[in-house]
């Protein structure tokens, strides 16, 4: 538990995630109390607060929001947060979590359906939601399964990560669901997304109306209706929907064979999962996987992927230009500034503008270095140059920025 005084300080948390980037991300929680105001935090690692209890307004960014019980908040890396007024004492949870990496996985699985999606654009278009009081204990039970799931793999379990990423994903989708919602919320009712889940979670079982109606007290009628007037479907295709969703998943993502798909999806052999594939997408599975690799070959692999962003990390202040990555990676330029964009929603220019400036941020609050200086230092031709990047991304220029925030090395 952390009780933030009054103080300004800016979060380095480069040492906080110990994360390998072939594995999924390391996605960390707190909880944090805030019994008055403070000043101006910068954060460096991206992170959703939920709130247990209390009531503060906040300032996001500039911008002042109020926060309660049920508030759901969204913050991207380096943006700045100040708690103004405590009305209440204020109890959260915090979500911390690696945005690049998990923005690369996101993108992989959405890719699958040709979807164009962005955690950080959906983060920086909708800074909160407000939950309901059902959806509050759905979180805490989310958050407690999410607990467990990094104390077993901060002991080396295996399989941990997995379920981390899952668990952190259904954060992702109940904060989605509430954006705009507040129309959406009078058509949903308790039992939507636990019967849909229920389905999606019991695929294996081949589940069928008489265990949804044992298990949620309803009766087969309602649930059937229920499911067509919300899905346009019967409760078989739906499920048939389902698998096919499952497998084409396991198909892009897994090596396991149709043997061992044919018992985690409830098929009673691998000629019956093949025979169901090709009669829903007119193709066999090989054919879907070649397809579908051959689809994402269209940008850099993640692992060549991420050995050019750790180089343009550690050269951010180099005069580095498209055409040297080209050389030094053999791969050409489109293909590199495309990639740029599919897995970090940037252009490599924008990239390489977006590295220095945040590096500026850190040698502004632990150096006495002028800004001119510290301009060049980080790779700017001209200082007018670098105030207006460092403003676009800050809201501030240099001078007030230092004036404003002082260097904690604490995570959270």
């Amino acid at each position: 538990m952390i009780y933030i005084s009054k103080k300004t300080n800016i979060q380095d948390e480069s040492t906080y995630f110990q994360t390998n980037k072939n594995k999924l991300p390391i996605i960390d929680l707190a909880s944090e109390i805030f019994t008055e105001n403070t000043e101006p935090l910068l954060h460096t690692n991206a992170r959703f607060w939920i709130v247990k209890k209390g009531s503060a307004l906040v300032n996001i960014q500039g911008e002042d929001i109020k926060i309660k019980k049920g508030s759901m908040v969204g913050i991207l890396p380096w943006y700045y947060t100040q708690i103004k007024e405590v009305t209440e004492d204020l109890c959260m949870d915090v979500v911390v979590y690696d945005l690049d990496f998990v923005n690369i996985l996101f993108k992989r699985t959405n890719d699958l359906f040709m979807e164009d999606y962005s955690l950080s654009n959906l983060v920086s278009d909708n800074v909160y939601v407000n939950l309901l009081p059902e959806e509050e204990k759905e979180v805490k039970a989310i958050l407690d399964k999410l607990k467990n799931e990094i104390t077993k793999y901060k002991k080396s379990d295996k399989f941990s990560n997995h379920m981390i990423f899952v668990k952190f994903m259904e954060i992702v989708v109940i904060f989605e669901k509430n954006i705009d919602s507040s129309s959406k919320k009078k058509l949903k009712n308790k039992h939507d997304i636990q019967i849909f889940h229920y389905i999606y979670s019991h695929l294996n079982e081949n589940i069928s109306l008489k265990n949804i109606s044992e298990n949620f007290y309803l009766s087969q009628s309602q649930i059937s209706k229920y499911i067509k007037e919300t899905t346009g479907l019967s409760f078989s295709s739906l499920a048939s929907m389902m698998k096919l969703v499952k497998l084409m998943g396991y198909l892009n993502f897994s090596q396991m064979n149709l043997e061992e798909l044919s018992v985690i999806l409830g098929f009673k052999d691998p000629p019956h999962l093949s025979k169901f594939f090709k009669a829903k997408l007119g193709i066999n599975t090989s054919e879907f996987k070649n397809k579908t690799n051959s689809h994402a070959r269209k940008v850099i692999d993640l692992g060549k992927m991420e050995e050019i962003t750790s180089y343009v990390f550690k050269y951010y202040y180099m005069d580095l230009k498209l055409e040297d990555l080209s050389i030094k990676f053999r791969l050409n330029q489109t293909e590199i500034n495309n990639s740029f964009d599919f897995y970090l929603d940037k252009s490599f220019d924008s990239y390489l503008t977006y590295v220095r400036i945040i590096n500026a941020a850190k040698i502004l609050l632990i150096k006495d270095d002028t800004v001119t200086d510290i301009a060049y230092t980080v790779g700017f031709n001209t200082t007018k140059t670098f105030n207006r990047n460092f403003k676009k991304i800050y809201g501030i220029n240099p001078s007030d920025f230092r004036k404003k925030l002082i260097y904690q090395t604490e995570i959270l």
